[in-house]
């Protein structure tokens, strides 16, 4: 009987610990910090072999995602839609049918909170499908002769005296009723809803009340400099339906899309929003990639302190939402070449910048795809071996690379890309400074060295980058920076960090964090 009870013990031990598959994996700290995973549900695994990604998929890879360091997932839109991107929305209180069904995203919804992994949804409330039945009964309104409560959900005008009268930039399309046009975004199948009309904001407030309802953690919000077209009033749209959805759920997040300058992001965290996208980093043109490619790991630290200077004096307590791609971007190890220690690095960057981190699905394995927004969005490699579970390409497709190996297969390789986002992931995970920190640069004499403090609550770490390609060592002084050892590395090659004293050697592409 003693050696059972004893073993009981040991059991229950381990399930504390994580050891159970089914054991809630809790962050360390419960805010609104995440290690972000974008899923475009239609590529990413299919559970009923139609070919089309669905959410029993999803949720049948939930512990994948925190076996790879995941806690938060951003779903592109889910609702009914015509169209594979789902951007145009039919229904903002539905699933599409071809990804399942209310009960299956309630069971996600229920997986994930047995995980402690955050959901926030894709809300577009910029424009809406032109088969809405907001717009159907505009048109109708139109057509009728008297315009009234939907047609005013939107942004109609008769002719092209009165749309040239307008103080906007927007496209318009003909109605097909007269010499009625309406107002568009993106594309004609789009049509524009008017944010300043009271009823339309109370119609949104009530879509956000329902998912949170659910319990979605929050929304990506798309498009929101286009929201209205005086800057002002979108800011203002902004602020009022973030305040909203703080009465429903206090701890809301909310990450908004400005596809644009850091000037205007800079404008836009006035809604006192948590997070916009950091695009001024990300992509082929941002700086992980200028600083990469040139070596310059001293010129990377001074931007990411200049760019949290910026926005500190917008919104003290902003978090930045950084990223390598996603699914509007050509897929960035297309960007920076199949060298896989650059690919390897430029991760290392993103993932040890402060903020919440945006992994792009299928970005932990090196997919590429480029061009057409298809390709962008291709079937996640569950395997190179075997079709099971994968999705069919979206028809418009027209030029997916292939890669070598899938999950499957890089599951079982210790020096993989997946396994160096794990580690990176869990690295986050672990230093809370890393992710909530204040940074402060660290003035090296080697330029391609980047080095900096990042402290929170009084607990700091050092992150020390080595963008060149020898082996560099320097000297820190251990009674200024108060480290005393190595906590953890990001290595792209088999050589190791040491630590002597106050003497820190790091291998070529390389990111050590001290303590």
């Amino acid at each position: 009987m003693k050696k059972r009870g004893s073993f009981i013990i040991l059991v229950m031990i381990i399930c504390l610990i994580g050891g159970c598959s089914h054991a809630k994996e809790e962050p360390l700290i419960q805010d609104k910090y995440r290690n972000y995973y974008e899923i475009f549900v239609y590529s990413f695994c299919d559970s009923n072999g139609d070919g089309i990604g669905d959410l029993n998929g999803v949720t049948s890879k939930l512990d994948y995602l925190v076996d790879l360091g995941i806690d938060g997932i951003w779903l592109t839109p889910i609702m009914p839609s015509d169209t594979t991107h789902k951007y145009n929305v039919e229904d903002y209180m539905a699933i599409d049918s071809t990804f399942g069904t209310m009960e299956d995203f309630d069971r996600l919804m229920g997986e994930c909170n047995k995980r402690g992994i955050n959901v926030i949804l894709d809300l577009v409330v910029n424009h809406t499908s032109t088969k809405h039945p907001w717009f159907l009964k505009a048109l109708d309104e139109v057509k009728a002769g008297k315009p009234g409560k939907y047609a005013d959900y939107y942004s109609f005008v008769q002719n092209e005296e009165e749309k040239n009268s307008l103080d906007d930039e927007g496209g318009y399309h003909s109605a097909g009723i007269g010499n009625y046009m309406y107002e568009y975004a993106f594309t004609d199948n789009m049509a524009a809803l008017n944010l300043e009309n009271r009823e339309v904001v109370t119609e949104i407030n009530n879509i956000a009340k329902y998912w949170l309802d659910k319990g979605v953690a929050g929304f990506r919000l798309d498009a929101v400099r286009h929201y209205c077209f005086d800057q002002a009033k979108s800011i203002n749209f902004l602020k009022e339906f973030y305040k909203y959805c703080q009465t429903i759920n206090p701890e809301v997040y909310m990450v908004g899309e400005v596809f644009s300058s850091g000037s205007m992001i800079e404008t836009f965290y006035e809604t006192d929003i948590d997070s916009y996208f950091n695009f001024m980093f990300a992509k082929a043109d941002g700086r992980i990639t200028s600083n990469l490619r040139g070596r310059a790991g001293a010129d990377f630290v001074q931007s990411l302190y200049k760019w949290q200077e910026r926005i500190s004096k917008v919104k003290a307590n902003y978090i930045d939402a950084n990223f390598l791609s996603n699914h509007d971007t050509d897929r960035y190890f297309g960007v920076i070449g199949k060298d896989n220690i650059k690919q390897k690095m430029a991760a290392s960057m993103y993932l040890m910048m402060p903020g919440n981190s945006f992994t792009y699905y299928g970005e932990e394995i090196g997919m590429l795809g480029s061009g057409h927004d298809a390709n962008k969005r291709a079937p996640m490699v569950w395997s190179t071996e075997s079709d099971e579970e994968m999705t069919t390409p979206i028809p418009e497709s027209d030029n997916i690379p292939v890669i070598e190996k899938g999950v499957k297969e890089q599951e079982k390789e210790k020096d993989s890309l997946f396994a160096f986002y794990k580690k990176a992931l869990h690295i986050r995970q672990q230093n809370p400074e890393i992710a909530r920190g204040r940074i402060e640069p660290i003035e090296l004499e080697d330029k391609q060295m980047g080095a900096y403090t990042t402290t929170y609550n009084d607990s700091k770490v050092i992150i020390i980058h080595n963008l060149g390609d020898q082996t560099k060592t320097i000297t820190l002084d251990t009674s200024t920076y108060d480290y005393s050892k190595i906590q953890d590395s990001l290595l792209t090659g088999n050589e190791k960090a040491t630590l002597k004293g106050s003497e820190i050697t790091l291998p070529p592409m390389s990111t050590v964090i001290l303590k």
